[in-house]
Order: structure tokens, then sequence, then C-alpha cells
């Protein structure tokens, strides 16, 4: 086994995670921006979400169920710093109506109908689909296909609550034994699974 000692926490979390991680900086970040992570993301996800479109340059994101918005406002500080992107919301129905982003050069749309309805319509232009909707197995298939024909070659699928059964039966079904990532202690839901489209 290679010797570990002399890495950092930080480097060792990188080495064992690939390309989604957070800095210690990003759970400060996350702290000020996000005041309740209980129902929806866990402060590690929305950290590694942060860091993944900033180091990925992701400016062309879709959110595929956005409950309270706390994921949208990881991709919305991520395309802040970036210097501006897009973020298309699509959710049945948004917890908050009143929710509002207002940036200059990032576009944040919500469309509040179902992701099956949405998804056939949008442009093959996406760097990354956000798949955190209906978490039955047969609808996440459908979401990961409808989302595989709106990610352009080299943008990503990224399905959270990976460590939920029913959810992970639609991912395994569509990518084989594909990991489940957890940024932090594994939980019945929660964990993310990640897919790089070919070119």
């Amino acid at each position: 086994m290679a010797d570990l000692s002399n890495i950092s926490t930080l480097d060792l979390r990188n080495e064992l995670n690939g390309r989604f991680y957070y800095e210690d900086s990003d759970i400060k970040l996350a702290k000020k921006i996000v005041t309740n992570f209980s129902l929806a993301i866990k402060i590690e996800e929305w950290a590694g979400l942060y860091r993944f479109v900033i180091n990925n340059k992701l400016t062309k994101i879709v959110e595929i169920g956005s409950l309270n918005h706390a994921s949208s406002l990881a991709f919305l500080t991520a395309l802040k710093h970036l210097g501006g992107g897009r973020l298309i919301c699509v959710d049945i129905k948004f917890l908050n109506k009143e929710f509002e982003y207002n940036e200059p050069n990032i576009q944040f749309i919500r469309i509040e109908k179902s992701s099956t309805d949405v998804l056939p319509i949008l442009n093959n232009d996406q760097d990354l689909s956000f798949i955190d909707g209906d978490h039955g197995t047969e609808q996440v298939i459908l979401d990961i296909k409808n989302s595989l024909n709106i990610v352009k070659p080299n943008g990503y699928l990224i399905m959270h609550d990976a460590n939920y059964k029913r959810v992970y039966r639609g991912i395994k079904h569509m990518f084989g034994n594909i990991p489940v990532i957890n940024l932090s202690k594994p939980s019945k839901f929660h964990g993310v699974s990640i897919y790089k489209k070919p070119n």
C-alpha cells in the first residue's frame, strides 16, 4: 500500500474523488451564502458543486429539481466567479416562489414544468445537467436519457442522491457500476455520481 502519511487531507480528498472536491474556503463561502442545508444538500456537496463548476469552467447549466435553491446558489455563485453564464432551473413546483438572482452577465431562468416536458426542447449546448428531481427509478432513467441529448460532448451529468437505492438503480441501468462520491459521512440519501459525456 502507498505511503499516504505525507499527503494533506485536502490532497488525499482530491486523489480519492478525482475532480469532485472542495477547499476549506468553499465551505466558509457556503456558510455565508446558504442558511439551510438540512433539506436538500449537504454543505460539503454544495462546496463540491461550486468547485467542480469553477474547475471545469462550466457556464451553461441545467438543474433538474431545485427545491429550496441551495444547489442553485452553488451554481450561480460559481458562474459569478467565472464572470457569467446561464442556469436553467426546472422543477414541477418551486418551493420558494420569490427566489431571484440578479447579477450582470448571468442568465437565471426558472421553468415550472416537468423535466420530461422541458428537457427535450432545450438546446444541446449544455455543459452540465444536475439531476436531482423525481427520485423514482424510471424518472431518473428518463432524466438521464434526456440530459444526454442536451449536454454537449465532454460535458457532465451529475446525479444527486446517488446513495438512494431507487436513484442508483436508474444510474446503474444507464451507466453500470459508476462510483458514488461522498464528500461527507455517507447517508441513505446524498452522494453524487458523475458521468462525462464522450467527445
